[in-house]
């Protein structure tokens, strides 16, 4: 029974997270805008609000504008079909997101995994010495990237990839240096965790808006395809050695941070507007409405 008190107790913070997700998270403005105009500028409102502590005055000429592109989209029907993320710009993204998502998940969850691996080399002592560094090295990772996430000097892509090759390295170290895995293993959380919190946000960027949750939701698709072959991969490493899964982790590892690294544009400071035009390649029309929207929040 006690590993189902765990899971109702785990089960908790994303019971409340539901619940101000209801009550404080408010639509885009994008979606909201294609259904109630009235909505969509309440909702840019209290954008501007929270952001500017001022409220926002919407001239009519720019509500003519605004209703003027809405038209416009229902005509041209904009759609977000899974063939767009293949061609052009969008496919050389694709792939390399894939590729990242993919390392990513298999690094951060296949560290987890392998935390009773590197115990059952500890001494009693150390029993549960891995499993505490495991889970408390992810909260300086987190609030690591939420200081530098928005670095325009850095980008987020160099971040990316540094944070790639840094829990390369600690695989890498973990299996040549298995005396000091415990070092290792820090190192590798932290490292993923970072990864995963900067992936995040960097992949919408990278797409037009009509595509921008399709290209998203299957990078995301990916990764949970890593989730799956990830435990038969390490149980096959382990094979080799105790230690070997580390390195095979380190190499999954080094084909994202080579991914992160083709990636030609990294939008970072850049308004997502401004960054589709140039991005489309020549397949989409530069969105003059979101343009108009997007200025109205930055206002």
């Amino acid at each position: 029974m006690r590993w189902r008190y765990l899971i109702v107790w785990i089960s908790i913070p994303a019971l409340i997270s539901f619940v101000f997700v209801l009550l404080l998270v408010k639509e885009t403005p994008r979606f909201a805008i294609s259904r109630d105009f009235a909505w969509a500028l309440d909702i840019l409102k209290a954008m501007f609000r929270i952001n500017h502590k001022k409220e926002l005055e919407v001239t009519e000429q720019e509500k003519d504008d605004l209703k003027q592109w809405v038209e416009y989209q229902k005509e041209k029907k904009v759609d977000g079909k899974i063939s767009k993320l293949f061609k052009g710009k969008n496919l050389r993204n694709t792939i390399c997101l894939g590729i990242i998502w993919f390392g990513t998940n298999f690094l951060y969850y296949g560290s987890t995994y392998m935390v009773p691996i590197v115990e059952g080399k500890s001494s009693n002592k150390l029993e549960y010495s891995f499993l505490y560094v495991s889970i408390l090295s992810e909260l300086p990772g987190c609030l690591l990237t939420y200081f530098i996430i928005e670095n325009k000097e850095l980008g987020r892509q160099k971040i990316l990839l540094f944070f790639l090759v840094l829990c390369s390295l600690g695989c890498f170290g973990a299996y040549f240096l298995s005396d000091i895995v415990l070092v290792f293993l820090f190192v590798i959380k932290f490292s993923a965790v970072s990864v995963f919190n900067l992936i995040s946000t960097f992949t919408p960027e990278l797409y037009n808006t009509n595509v921008r949750g399709t290209g998203t939701g299957l990078a995301s698709s990916i990764a949970r395809v890593s989730g799956i072959i990830m435990p038969w991969v390490i149980i096959k490493s382990m094979n080799v050695s105790q230690f070997f899964p580390f390195m095979t982790s380190g190499l999954f590892g080094v084909a994202a941070a080579i991914a992160c690294f083709c990636i030609k544009k990294d939008p970072t400071g850049k308004p997502l507007d401004i960054y589709d035009s140039e991005n489309t390649d020549g397949e989409y029309e530069e969105d003059k409405g979101e343009e108009e929207t997007q200025r109205l929040v930055n206002e």
